[in-house]
């Protein structure tokens, strides 16, 4: 299971599969990764907001130019952890 993943500068968070949108152009219809991680798509449940925090404490933050939330499905389904997860 990725959570987390680097890309260029960036510090990339996985936090979701959910996704109210079928969007033709979306990587998520046609495979299981990324150009940039090797397995995005979570099996059974995703992480919990708790799982995710113990996975970004074992990077140094300061060294990112960004930190995105991202997924396989639109990250802000999960607004809320996103938003606790930032504090």
């Amino acid at each position: 299971m990725t959570i987390t993943y680097e890309y260029g500068d960036n510090l990339y968070i996985n936090v979701t599969n959910r996704c109210p949108n079928a969007c033709d152009f979306c990587l998520r219809n046609n495979s299981t990764g990324s150009l940039y991680a090797d397995n995005l798509w979570y099996e059974g449940a995703e992480p919990t907001k708790e799982e995710i925090l113990a996975d970004l404490k074992k990077r140094d933050l300061n060294s990112y130019a960004e930190i995105v939330f991202c997924g396989y499905g639109e990250p802000a389904c999960r607004w809320d952890d996103m938003l606790w997860l930032a504090a």
